[in-house]
This record gives C-alpha cells, sequence and structure tokens, in this order.
C-alpha cells in the first residue's frame, strides 16, 4: 500500500479539523481531539500545523479560493436573467460543496472581527451583490437578493442532517423564486 504523500495528509488534518470544528465549535474542539481522530499523537498533529489558528486558516482557504474563481467566472457573463439563474446556482453548489466549511465560518464570523478570512469573505458576498443587483437597480431587488443569499445561507446551515442532493432541488427553486426568476430546465430545478 502506497504511503499519503504530505498533501494529502495536510488535506485529511485539514478536512478532520474542520469537520470537528463545525460540529463542536472551534473553541471547544482541543487540537488532541483533531490528533486523536487522525491516529496521530499532538506533536505529530503540531509537525503538520503549528497550530489550532494554523488549522482554521487551512480550512477555510479552499472554499475562499473556490469562491473567487467562481466569482471571476461569473462576472464574465453577460447580465440578464439567464446569468442571474446561473450565479444563483453555481453559488449554491459552492454553498453546499464546502457546506462544512461554510458552517464553520459562520459560526465565527463575529469573533474574526478584521481577520483576512472575513475580509476575503465580505469581499465575495460584495461581489455576489454586484452580480445580482446592477447599479441603479431598484430597491426591491436589493431586498430580493438579500432575502435569497440569507435564505440560502440558513437553509444550508440548519439541514445539516438532510443529503444534500435531496436539500439542493427546493434550494434552488426557492432561491429562484425569491429573486423573481423562473425556474429554468438548464438549473436543474
Amino acid at each position: 500500500m502506497q504511503r499519503p504523500t504530505r498533501a494529502q495528509l495536510n488535506e485529511g488534518i485539514v478536512s478532520t479539523a474542520a469537520r470537528l470544528f463545525a460540529r463542536q465549535g472551534y473553541e471547544a474542539t482541543k487540537l488532541q481531539q483533531i490528533a486523536e481522530e487522525m491516529g496521530y499523537s499532538k506533536a505529530a498533529l503540531l509537525y503538520h500545523f503549528k497550530s489550532k489558528e494554523s488549522l482554521l486558516v487551512a480550512a477555510m482557504e479552499p472554499p475562499a479560493l473556490a469562491a473567487e474563481e467562481l466569482l471571476e467566472d461569473l462576472e464574465g457573463l453577460s447580465a440578464g436573467p439567464e446569468r442571474d439563474i446561473t450565479v444563483i446556482t453555481r453559488l449554491l453548489d459552492l454553498a453546499l460543496e464546502h457546506r462544512e466549511r461554510l458552517i464553520l465560518f459562520l459560526s465565527l464570523a463575529g469573533s474574526l472581527g478584521g481577520a483576512p478570512e472575513a475580509e476575503r469573505f465580505a469581499e465575495s458576498a460584495d461581489r455576489v451583490q454586484a452580480l445580482l443587483v446592477p447599479p441603479g437597480a431598484p430597491f426591491e431587488r436589493r431586498v430580493q437578493a438579500a432575502q435569497m443569499e440569507g435564505g440560502m445561507l440558513a437553509a444550508v446551515l440548519k439541514f445539516t442532517d438532510v443529503d444534500i442532493a435531496e436539500l439542493r432541488e427546493p434550494l434552488l427553486r426557492g432561491a429562484l423564486r425569491c429573486m423573481g426568476l423562473a425556474c429554468a430546465p438548464e438549473s436543474g430545478a
């Protein structure tokens, strides 16, 4: 059997830490618990990651990078209802793909203050808002976008016991309705 690479070991540690942080809370999770879950000693864990904070930063990196790449793609699309449907669909898929880490981030959002992770999230949220609410759009459109984003996040957080495939379709239909968009066949809704 081939031994895992350092990158694979690190991703396993980060995934385990993110899962425990999301389930138990960041403050309540001890490095020893993460090490035990991985079958490592605490010293071995600290060889890979120097602190619990460095694990948190590593856990937030994949969804942050994925969001930035997605937004670059979406910002290149022509404005209109088709783009809005694509934006909502792909954002939902991103949120569901990184559900555990999103839960972790949102649980810590208030305590992160001006941390780089919080600033990246806020910048991404502003970019989403700019995609869905063009300059000069009526105030109602801003309200719809806020309701859609808030509802999407609330459902992703609330229904953690529901399989992603089961959650995706009703959540997508609701998000599209919230924005006054019909459920298009290509959206999968």
